[in-house]
């Protein structure tokens, strides 16, 4: 077993997989918004509550980052990948927001298309980020990604 000097903060994983762990629930209540738009007023509020503790978990991701000495992998990356997940609860936000707002009771067949293809996307951005402990899987995962978000721009 190799030994460090410095021991890297292994924390962020963890503080990630939750992150991501929120957008997956985000993109599912949203889903499930657009099922029932009845209740589209709980389902938003819903949203809204996954998007303040998403941003309460990048503050403490920002604040850990800030007194990590070694961390485990580049700092810019570290706060832009908690900032990148932090703006997809934003996004979920803002549409379930809109739904809302202007009172949508029948959105058009592709809208509940490209929320199925944001659910598995969200799904796979968090096989992604729990993959970042070893690097198994991130390639693929990422592939993933890159295919719904072409399959989404299809839809759209």
């Amino acid at each position: 077993m190799p030994f460090q000097v410095i021991p890297r903060e292994l924390a962020f994983y963890g503080l990630f997989d939750r992150a991501a762990d929120g957008v997956v629930e985000g993109a599912r209540e949203l889903a499930a918004l657009v099922d029932d738009l009845e209740a589209r007023e709980s389902h938003a509020a819903r949203i809204q509550d996954l998007e303040h503790a998403g941003d309460d978990l990048t503050h403490e991701i920002v604040a850990t980052l800030n007194t990590t000495f070694v961390t485990p992998f580049d700092r810019p990356d570290i706060h832009r990948l908690a900032s990148l997940l932090d703006d997809v609860l934003d996004a979920q936000e803002a549409v379930g927001d809109l739904l809302v707002l202007h009172g949508i009771v029948a959105p058009i067949a592709q809208f509940r298309e490209l929320v199925d293809v944001l659910v598995r996307a969200t799904e796979a951005v968090r096989i992604a980020v729990s993959s970042l402990r070893s690097f198994r899987g991130t390639e693929s995962a990422c592939a993933e990604v890159r295919r719904l978000e072409r399959e989404g721009d299809w839809v759209y």
